[in-house]
C-alpha cells in the first residue's frame, strides 16, 4: 500500500471519519480501509472507542509533555557555528610554511622522545643539547614529541614509577627549556603517544598549548614543513609515530610515506627510540630519511622487553639556500661546528 494513502486513511479516521466516507472520499474498498485501520491498531468500536476504552483502560494525558522543536534549522546553525569556533580555537596544522630569509646555509635538528620526568632520562646531555641549539647561528629544530614521560594512564603504574617529579612539573620543565634555549630555533612542535595521554585523560593538550605560548606552528600528530631557505623551498613530512615500522629498519615507516603518499626532500619519524638516517633516490630526486635516538636510553618496560641502551643520537640535516642541496650530520655538536665553519665561508 502507498504510505501517502495509508497516511490519508488514518488522518482522516483520527479526525472522526467513518470507515465508509472515507472508502468513498478516496476510492478504495471498505475492507482495505478496514485492514489499514485494524493494522494500525486504532479501529473503533461500534461506539466510537478506541481499542484500549474498549478493554477498560483509561490511557494518561501528558499535558506538559516536551516535544522536538518543529523546525530544526536553529540545531542546524548552531552545529555549524560550533563547528567553526572549534576551528578557530584549534592551533594544529596540517601544511606549516616557514620563511628563513637567509643567503647561508642552515641546519635543523630532528629531535624527539625528551621524556621529562622519567629517572633514567640524561638531563645533563639534553640541556648541553638545548644551550649548542641557542649558541650557534642558522642551527634549528623540529620537535617530534613525547616531550614528558607523563605516564598519566592508571593502567600505567610501572612507568609512573619511574617518575622524579609529577607530570605537571614534567611539564614546566620543557616549557622552561624552550623559554632559556629554544625561542626563535623551533621550525614545528610534533605530539607523540605520552604527550597525548593527557588530551584522552583531561582533554588538555600539553604540546598545543607550549606552541601556542612560544609562537610556533604545532602540527599535533604529523604533517608537512614547506621550509624555505633563500631561493630553495624544502618539503618535509615530520612525524611521532607512522605506519609500517620495523624492529630490524628504523627508517622503514620513513620509506613507506616517501613512497605512498608522495615525494618529500625529509622525512622524520621518532617513538622508536633508535637512530636512523637513510639517503635514497625517489623520482629523480635527492631524499633524506631520519629517526632520532632518545634522551631516555632505558626503562623498565624496554628492558622486559629486551630492547636494549637507545642512544641519544640526533640527525642533522644542512639545507642550502642557493642551490637544491641537502647534507645529513650525526650528532648535534659536531653539526653545530661543521654549519659554523660554512656560515663563515670556509668549508666542513
Amino acid at each position: 500500500m502507498d504510505p501517502a494513502i495509508t497516511e490519508q486513511v488514518l488522518t482522516r479516521y483520527a479526525r472522526g471519519d467513518s470507515l465508509d466516507r472515507i472508502r468513498d472520499d478516496l476510492g478504495l474498498t471498505f475492507y482495505c480501509v478496514r485492514k489499514i485501520v485494524r493494522d494500525a491498531g486504532v479501529l473503533r468500536d461500534r461506539n466510537g472507542r478506541s481499542p484500549a476504552a474498549q478493554s477498560g483502560h483509561v490511557a494518561p494525558e501528558f499535558p506538559g509533555l516536551k516535544e522536538y522543536p518543529p523546525d530544526p534549522t536553529e540545531l542546524l546553525d548552531f552545529l555549524e557555528t560550533a563547528a567553526e569556533q572549534h576551528q578557530k580555537w584549534d592551533t594544529a596544522q596540517r601544511e606549516v610554511p616557514v620563511v628563513i630569509a637567509t643567503d647561508q646555509p642552515i641546519a635543523v635538528a630532528f629531535r624527539g622522545d625528551w621524556h621529562a620526568g622519567n629517572k633514567n632520562t640524561l638531563y645533563k646531555l639534553l640541556r648541553r643539547d638545548n644551550a649548542i641549539i641557542r649558541d650557534t647561528a642558522g642551527l634549528y629544530t623540529a620537535e617530534l614529541g613525547d616531550f614528558c614521560d607523563a605516564f598519566i594512564k592508571p593502567t600505567m603504574q610501572d612507568g609512573a614509577q619511574e617518575a622524579l617529579v609529577p607530570v605537571k612539573i614534567q611539564r614546566h620543565y620543557v616549557w622552561a627549556s624552550y623559554r632559556e634555549y629554544l625561542q626563535g630555533k623551533v621550525l614545528g612542535d610534533v605530539t607523540g603517544q605520552h604527550d597525548h595521554w593527557a588530551s584522552q585523560m583531561a582533554a588538555f593538550d600539553p604540546v598545543e598549548w607550549l606552541s601556542h605560548d612560544f609562537k610556533i606552528p604545532y602540527l599535533r600528530h604529523g604533517g608537512t614543513i614547506h621550509l624555505q631557505v633563500g631561493e630553495q623551498q624544502y618539503e618535509i613530512a615530520v612525524r611521532h609515530k607512522a605506519r609500517g615500522t620495523s624492529q630490524w629498519n628504523p627508517t622503514h615507516s620513513n620509506i613507506r610515506t616517501l613512497y605512498f603518499d608522495r615525494h618529500y626532500d625529509v622525512v622524520a619519524h621518532a617513538d622508536k627510540h633508535i637512530f636512523g638516517i637513510q639517503e635514497v633516490e625517489h623520482e629523480g630526486k635527492h631524499s633524506i630519511l631520519v629517526r632520532p635516538g632518545s634522551y631516555k636510553p632505558y626503562d623498565n618496560f624496554s628492558d622486559s622487553h629486551d630492547f636494549g641502551e637507545s642512544q641519544p643520537t640526533i640527525p642533522v640535516i644542512i639545507f642550502w639556500p642557493d642551490r637544491h642541496e641537502m647534507q645529513c650530520i650525526r650528532g648535534i655538536e659536531v653539526a653545530a661546528d661543521i654549519v659554523s665553519r660554512l656560515r663563515d665561508g670556509g668549508r666542513p
